[in-house]
């Protein structure tokens, strides 16, 4: 499992606030990448934008509690942009 997503299952969730500049991403070891908030590190959870996690039938917009993992190409359409 990513470490940014272990960090956030001990970590308090912080809420979403739909700003994509307060959020970055990391790359995990499959090439996607892992939605972090720029201030902490964590794991970001939702975000206001129509896009699906990698795997899931349900988009960003709703509650992940486990992080959001996205394609590269998907971040960056929503202005998300890598460390």
């Amino acid at each position: 499992m990513e470490q940014a997503i272990k960090q956030a299952h001990k970590a308090k969730v912080i809420k979403m606030t739909n700003s994509t500049n307060e959020m970055f991403y990391r790359l995990n070891a499959d090439g996607k990448a892992v939605i972090l908030w720029a201030e902490t590190g964590e794991v970001v959870t939702s975000i206001d934008a129509g896009v699906y996690p990698v795997g899931s039938s349900v988009s960003a917009r709703y509650e992940h509690a486990s992080g959001i993992v996205l394609e590269v190409c998907d971040a960056e359409s929503i202005g998300v942009v890598g460390e």
